[in-house]
């Protein structure tokens, strides 16, 4: 069982485009730990109704992009 820091750290850097190993590394538990964790996540956040975009992006590592690009695109208006 992961603690809540633990669970936020996993979502703060599969959102980051780590990998399940990775993460499980960081956290020091087990990649099976981490997948557990990620679909009770997943699930949660569909049972309370929270953007499914914003689940696509953090359960799928698509977040360091789209900052990314936001910095980029508010360098150009600068």
């Amino acid at each position: 069982m992961l603690s809540d820091w633990q669970r936020s750290k996993l979502v703060q850097l599969r959102g980051l485009g780590y990998t399940q190993k990775e993460i499980a590394g960081e956290l020091g538990t087990t990649q099976a730990a981490v997948s557990y964790n990620l679909s009770k996540i997943r699930n949660q956040t569909k049972k309370d109704g929270i953007d499914e975009t914003y689940v696509k992006i953090m359960s799928t590592g698509v977040g360091a992009d789209v900052l990314k690009t936001l910095r980029i695109l508010e360098g150009l208006k600068e």
